[in-house]
């Protein structure tokens, strides 16, 4: 961000077609959502918590039951959209995160969070890249007098967290253009990941370290996925310089089961 003559905020990166709108403006939380403060009562749904870096997890898959005991009819009765606040720190957000409940139409989730709508006219996942690199911890951290407390939370009053600032483009459709391109980049994140992982579990299977055979040179139709598994995938280890290679099956049927989206993942790897 820079000032220009106006004092204007004005991103050093900017969409095209945004170039000669007015600059963006510094607003406060409270200035752009509202706190939800519903309780859940006799409603009966699932009971959620949060883990940095994943988002919302229901509390039977992270501590293997669900912990709300007495305390449920006082959890905070939160919608699909909506955002909580975990006070609770950890290595990737040391002054605790933020996330948009995305994964159920309706959950309860602890009164210790602190939970928040953003207003109509602007786009909740704008602001979400804004919690995803922790820009609401750079400010929150002035806040922090002390250590966490004995139940592991920080200190963060509701005063001080929604007075933090966030930069805003004035167009909503600026906010809407800035949000699909973030989607956008975390979907590639997201494929690539699954990618990496369709060849970990390939090569996990069927890697043996040693010498190359001399007397074995595959060709490319030796390597279609359907036919044959992969005989042969050489690569270079950056520390030691050995070649790490895939052993010929004996018999020729697909030992790995893949479904669809893996065997066209290893396709585009293997370039076959």
């Amino acid at each position: 961000m820079r000032m220009n003559k106006k004092k204007e905020i004005v991103p050093k990166l900017r969409f095209p077609e945004f170039g000669t709108s007015e600059g963006w403006k510094k607003y406060k939380l409270r200035e752009l959502a509202d706190r939800i403060t519903k309780k859940v009562g006799d409603n009966k749904l699932v009971t959620l918590s949060i883990s940095a870096g994943i988002g919302f997890v229901s509390q039977a898959e992270k501590f293997s039951r669900d912990i709300s005991g007495k305390q449920y009819c006082n959890y905070i009765y939160l919608k699909k959209g909506e955002f909580s606040y975990n006070k609770g720190n950890s290595k990737t957000f040391p002054q605790g995160c933020i996330y948009e409940l995305k994964e159920y139409d309706e959950a309860a989730v602890p009164n210790a969070f602190i939970s928040f709508r953003f207003k109509e006219n602007l786009v909740p996942s704008f602001y979400q890249g804004y919690f995803d690199s922790n820009f609401h911890g750079k400010q929150l951290v002035r806040f922090i007098t002390s250590g966490a407390r004995s139940d592991g939370l920080l200190n963060i009053s509701p005063t001080d967290f929604f007075s933090i600032v966030f930069p805003s483009p004035v167009k909503k459709e600026e906010q809407q253009k800035i949000a699909d391109c973030l989607s956008s980049i975390d979907e590639l994140i997201d494929a690539e990941s699954r990618k990496l992982k369709a060849l970990e579990k390939y090569k996990n299977e069927y890697m043996v370290i040693g010498d190359i055979p001399e007397s074995f040179i595959p060709t490319k139709s030796d390597l279609h996925i359907f036919d044959y598994l992969p005989y042969f995938v050489e690569l270079q280890n950056r520390l030691t310089d050995e070649l790490i290679c895939i052993r010929k099956p004996q018999e020729k049927k697909t030992i790995i089961e893949f479904n669809d989206a893996d065997s066209k993942e290893l396709d585009e790897l293997f370039k076959i």
